[in-house]
């Protein structure tokens, strides 16, 4: 690339594996700067040849914590950071998630269950369930195309029933965004506007 007509090195990009399931914060926190380190490392491989790399950048968002730390690195790729997901939730505690999905119970047919009217489609559950937040003993347990099962125990039996709003925390926000056209910003219980998703539709 350096010894191209047209073409002008800039830097290097690097994309961090994320966390695995079975990790544990020290354990990722440990992974993470591994693999930023090999990034910088070839930074300073290509510098001693002769380059000039001005840009490193990182991503996703669950090593931006390390990499704003380690020097060198210019620029962290956001990835889900802005609105987080329950996945990323169990390795940067700090944060809560700001993307919810707002659903309907259309049927509570015995006091352990209600059904929502968000599926597979609308919550995008391929690496995990979202999860039902407010309500102790309630849990989002079975999704097809179309519909969501709730498992209620305790406190949540005796809540959702028809016509009653849920909201579901999506566990990977990359793979449920791409459902919807826009975002309802809220600030305190008040609609701010609407974020279009820019990308949404542009595949072919």
């Amino acid at each position: 690339v350096g010894g191209l007509p047209g073409l002008k090195l800039e830097g290097i990009m690097g994309s961090v594996p994320g966390p695995k399931g079975d990790d544990d914060p020290v354990q990722h926190e440990a992974k993470t700067k591994t693999n930023l380190q090999i990034v910088l490392d070839n930074k300073e491989a290509m510098e001693q040849a002769g380059l000039s790399i001005e840009v490193v950048s990182v991503g996703g968002a669950h090593c931006y914590a390390q990499a704003i730390k380690m020097p060198g690195v210019t620029e962290v790729r956001a990835g889900r950071y802005p609105l987080m997901d329950h996945r990323l939730k169990s390795f940067l505690p700090e944060l809560n998630p700001a993307a919810k999905i707002l659903a309907s119970v259309i049927s509570h047919p015995i006091d352990g269950m209600a059904v929502l009217d968000a599926g597979h489609k609308s919550t995008a559950p391929d690496q995990g369930r979202p999860v039902l937040e407010g309500i102790e003993g309630g849990n989002a347990t079975r999704f097809s195309a179309e519909h969501g099962t709730l498992k209620l125990e305790g406190e949540a039996a005796g809540h959702f029933n028809p016509g009653d709003k849920a909201w579901l925390l999506p566990y990977h926000l990359g793979l449920c965004l791409n459902q919807y056209d826009y975002i309802r910003a809220v600030r305190d219980g008040k609609l701010e506007g609407f974020w279009l998703m820019s990308g949404r539709g542009r595949f072919g």
